[in-house]
């Protein structure tokens, strides 16, 4: 007995029940308890039937299922679930038993992704008579309720790829802390749209944010004219020009002049979640981090914990140093993010009206 059989015990144990274990099968399930340990919950259906291929060619190398999963029927594809959901299940019990309290408060938010995911799936329209539709005829163009679901789409989805790579265990030091900065900016833009009670503030929020969105807008089409003439980009570069023009006379009418700046953005933002004004100093510092991680600044990674000195000091008095990344480092950007989104979808019930 090795610990791959205690692996594979624990993938026996986790079959749904009802299923039906084939005879002789050990050397099948440590082939399982290798992509348990191997991918754990990034396993997928086509992995357990190439291991249930490799098990079976050696008793039958005739068996009408020995091909790839793709050109196997729907009901024999499905016989490889039960065996996938036990992977799963085996690997989130191991994933349970060994995550810090950082990781599991992360874990216990993952529903509400899916929630959250589901609500703004398709095109997000205001209740007939909502503050937000008022707010809407401000500037049809880009109107406010279609920034503030955009960003947070944007976010949610930033969330949900983050998501991803802690269920398969797989973190990295850079990548994790931008797609965390992108998740908390876009969730903050939402709430900055959505969140004064005053009408006239939140329209000349969402003025400045949507002159923002075709600034950059502009900036990219004629990037793109770099390339050559085209007649789409060219019109759509025409129509983008003339709306900004009208936008910025708006504003300027309005008195409105400022430009759109993130990080104030963020500052205010995390002002409708919290009064702590160190909490609140704190998500911006995570941001500033966050920023210099989207730039492969390496200075974010310094000081960590987790680090560990790998040389002695050389002549210059450096030293090599082993970064890696840790959940419980990650865990305030991620919340930060979660609940500035969790705010703005309260919002956009409170100001929608659906």
């Amino acid at each position: 007995m090795t610990y791959l059989d205690d692996d594979a015990d624990l993938i026996k144990a986790s079959l749904p029940s009802g299923t039906s274990v084939p005879d002789d099968s050990d050397r099948l399930f440590r082939l399982y308890a290798v992509l348990l340990r191997t991918k754990r919950m990034r396993t997928t259906a086509t992995d357990v039937h190439d291991a249930w291929t490799a098990w079976q060619q050696e008793l039958d190398p005739e068996h009408e299922a020995l091909k790839p999963y793709r050109q196997l029927p729907p009901d024999v594809q499905a016989e490889d679930e039960p065996f996938l959901a036990a992977i799963h299940e085996a690997a989130s019990k191991i994933i349970d038993a060994r995550a810090t309290d950082h990781e599991k408060g992360i874990r216990r938010t993952f529903p509400e992704l899916d929630t959250w995911s589901d609500r703004l799936s398709g095109v997000y329209r205001p209740a007939f008579g909502s503050d937000l539709a008022e707010d809407d005829k401000d500037w049809p163009p880009l109107a406010a309720s279609q920034i503030a679901a955009s960003s947070m789409v944007a976010s949610c989805e930033h969330l949900q790829a983050f998501r991803a790579h802690v269920e398969s265990r797989d973190l990295y030091v850079f990548a994790h802390e931008t797609l965390l900065r992108t998740a908390l900016l876009s969730a903050a833009q939402a709430v900055w749209v959505l969140g004064p009670d005053d009408r006239e503030e939140r329209i000349s929020n969402a003025r400045r944010l949507a002159a923002h969105i075709d600034t950059e807008h502009l900036k990219f089409l004629r990037d793109l004219a770099r390339f050559g003439p085209d007649e789409n980009a060219a019109a759509v570069t025409a129509r983008i020009t003339e709306r900004l023009d009208e936008l910025t006379k708006m504003r300027t009418d309005a008195n409105q002049k400022e430009k759109f700046e993130a990080t104030r953005v963020i500052r205010t933002a995390v002002g409708h979640v919290t009064d702590d004004e160190d909490l609140a100093a704190e998500v911006v510092l995570n941001w500033r981090n966050g920023s210099a991680a989207a730039h492969g600044l390496a200075w974010m990674a310094q000081g960590r914990a987790s680090n560990r000195q790998t040389s002695e000091p050389d002549e210059n008095g450096l030293v090599a140093i082993e970064v890696t990344s840790d959940i419980d480092i990650l865990a305030l950007p991620y919340l930060s993010a979660y609940r500035l989104l969790k705010t703005a979808h309260a919002l956009l019930a409170q100001r929608g009206g659906v």
